[in-house]
């Protein structure tokens, strides 16, 4: 049965600092990250789960925004999403 998935963010935190590190030359950094962080919130929730024994094992996934890059982990047993990396693209990877 597929559904959307329900999970929370390992390391809320820690994701919110390395988006504000990302928009340090944003003019408002916090607020960016924070625009960031809901982004990225929707877009994990959008993603289908088809709840099988077989499709609860760990996936890895990239999340790209902008210049921001997420690498993430999907935990369907723990309902969690784990960070695994942040980080920018230049600016001839930036996707539209």
């Amino acid at each position: 049965m597929t559904q959307p998935l329900v999970c929370t963010i390992r390391d809320q935190k820690r994701l919110q600092r390395e988006f504000e590190l990302l928009s340090a030359d944003a003019f408002d950094p916090k607020q960016q990250a924070e625009e960031l962080c809901e982004r990225f919130q929707h877009a994990i929730r959008r993603y289908p789960a088809d709840w099988t024994v077989e499709s609860r094992r760990s996936s890895e996934h990239v999340w790209t925004f902008g210049k921001a890059q997420v690498r993430y982990r999907i935990v369907p047993d723990a309902e969690a999403v784990e960070i695994l990396s942040v980080s920018t693209l230049d600016a001839g990877e930036q996707t539209r």
